[in-house]
This record gives structure tokens, C-alpha cells and sequence, in this order.
């Protein structure tokens, strides 16, 4: 069975199925306002934050260059920083 999407037959079913007409459009508003409303209450649930759980290996040797090479950099709490990327 093909379905005929012609202006005519859309009236048609439109005229036949008015409450089908409006709750499509509803869903239709519905959809649209949370891609355009919905992103911004969704901004303070994602992170672009990148931290290490547990202490991996790469942490572990980051940690070890530091201190053996460099001396650990730390700041006025005691804390260190670790400068740089890592590549996988």
C-alpha cells in the first residue's frame, strides 16, 4: 500500500482527523521547544571536566616524572599540578 503524501490527500485526512492534526502538532511544538529550550537546563549537567578515578598507570608515572625529574609543583595547599596532555 502506497501513501500518498499530495497536498489533497493531507487535507483530506486532516479534515477526516482533526484531534490527530492538532496532537501531531503539539508533539511537533513539544519536540522543538526542548532541542531549543532543553539544551540550556542540560549545559549544567555536562562536563568537559577530565579527572582520573582510582590511580591509573598513567597517573602513577606521571607522578613518578614529576617528582624524580622535576620535583612535584605545589601550590599553597600542598596540592601538585600536573602540566601536560595525554595521547591514547
Amino acid at each position: 500500500m502506497a501513501i500518498n503524501l499530495s497536498t489533497e490527500s493531507m487535507a483530506r485526512t486532516s479534515a477526516k482527523r482533526p484531534w490527530t492534526v492538532v496532537g501531531i502538532w503539539v508533539v511537533v511544538f513539544l519536540v522543538a521547544g526542548f532541542f531549543v529550550f532543553g539544551q540550556e537546563a542540560l549545559k549544567d549537567v555536562e562536563t568537559t571536566k577530565f579527572v582520573f578515578t582510582g590511580n591509573p598507570e598513567p597517573k602513577v608515572g606521571q607522578d613518578l616524572l614529576e617528582d624524580r625529574l622535576r620535583g612535584a609543583h605545589r601550590d599553597q595547599r600542598g596540592r601538585s599540578h600536573r602540566i601536560g596532555f595525554f595521547e591514547c
